[in-house]
């Protein structure tokens, strides 16, 4: 029971890391109905200084070993959880700002809250591994949760014209619920559990037979037309750690970065747009929960490879079809779950097929990274591209 208690609480204080960053793409239409200076360019302008923090992160995880100190993962884990805060609610006072003919609030907050979450990409996967390291789904799911639980809440909302209630309500809402993160982080911080203190009286979501000091790519018995292609390839046996960082910085620029700066471009806007956000929200919950719970054991190369296809699919029916045809945004809600779905899988199950903690600590920073170039690219496609 104690053990369920702790994973609970930890889906709790990974909902606080990426909430505040979600939570501005998911009331893009009452920016846009506003209207903000920037018109539709808003949401490639907050994926761009989204990434500020991406920048510092990857300069302090790439500093050589004897020049880098030891991030203290407990003090600055509960930093974060006090800064989405404080911009929860400056969200909720401040959002409407604006400075020469720019929305100065959205632009800083999406500096901060992207900030938030390159830090806790680093320092929150490696603080849960080395509490228990059966509570990395817990962290994981609760990052997903962070951007479910707004993506709901907006479905109340309706944002844009008519909304039930306003961005301010909305904003104090996650307040509220981050405050529950913080005192789920003091609660935790309390136990001072070590890791893997419980693992063995209780069932566990992970398991031990697939914690490995490296990532293994081969899990399955029998091996499939997929696996037998990839065994010709000698390089991705031998360096499997590396190409795994590299899928993940892929998959994370195409859903953290390319898809929240183009998706208004590739989905008509009012309820569509947020009928697309929440169906990628749920999708990308549940690929969480069951990877962390065995269902898709080795298949992150697969899921990685899915991602990618389906996201390439998605940009071509969206500026090759007709956007206002019937079947068009059901197919793109679909679509939108599938791509979700397998960065939920390809995420969570390269986090639980390694116990080194400077491994889990690579490989958040290579999702930062890949953040980064999403955002950065995406805003320098639509200025140039996405004219007004």
């Amino acid at each position: 029971m104690r053990f369920w208690v702790e994973f609970g609480l930890m889906v709790l204080v990974g909902t606080a890391i990426f909430y505040i960053i979600n939570s501005m793409f998911l009331v893009l239409q009452s920016f846009l109905d506003l209207p903000v200076p920037e018109a539709k360019h808003i949401a490639a302008d907050m994926s761009f200084t989204a990434q500020i923090g991406t920048v510092l992160v990857l300069i302090f995880v790439l500093l050589p070993t004897k020049y880098r100190p030891t991030l203290p993962g407990r003090p600055l884990v509960g930093l974060v959880v006090v800064l989405a805060l404080v911009c929860s609610l400056a969200m909720a006072f401040l959002w409407k700002e604006q400075l020469h003919g720019r929305s100065v609030t959205l632009w800083t907050i999406a500096a901060f809250a992207g900030s938030i979450g390159s830090l806790g990409n680093v320092v929150a996967w490696q603080w849960c591994a080395e509490r228990n390291t059966s509570l990395l789904p817990a962290m994981s799911s609760g990052m997903a949760a962070g951007a479910l639980i707004p993506s709901l809440i907006s479905i109340v909302m309706q944002p844009g014209n008519g909304e039930r209630f306003s961005v301010e309500v909305y904003y104090l809402i996650a307040a509220a619920i981050i405050v529950c993160s913080i005192l789920s982080f003091l609660a935790l911080d309390r136990t001072r559990a070590q890791a893997g203190a419980m693992s063995a009286s209780v069932p566990l979501l992970i398991n031990d037979s697939t914690i490995n000091p490296t990532l293994q790519l081969y899990h399955a018995p029998q091996p499939t037309l997929f696996d037998k292609l990839m065994e010709r390839f000698s390089f991705v046996k031998r360096h499997s750690f590396f190409i795994a960082c590299l899928l993940l910085c892929l998959c994370s620029s195409l859903i953290f970065g390319w898809q929240p700066g183009l998706f208004p471009y590739i989905i008509p806007g009012g309820r569509a747009l947020t009928a697309y956000q929440v169906c990628g929200q749920v999708a990308d919950v549940l690929g969480r929960i069951c990877a962390g719970n065995n269902l898709f054991k080795g298949v992150q190369y697969k899921a990685a490879f899915i991602e990618v296809s389906v996201f390439a699919t998605m940009l071509f029916l969206a500026f090759l079809c007709n956007q206002s045809r019937a079947w068009f945004t059901p197919t793109m809600c679909v679509l939108n779950s599938v791509f979700a779905f397998s960065y939920g899988v390809t995420s969570t199950r390269f986090m639980m097929s390694t116990a080194n903690n400077r491994n889990v600590e690579v490989l958040g920073s290579a999702l930062s990274l890949g953040s980064g170039i999403g955002g950065v690219g995406v805003y320098f496609l639509v200025q140039n591209v996405f004219k007004k």
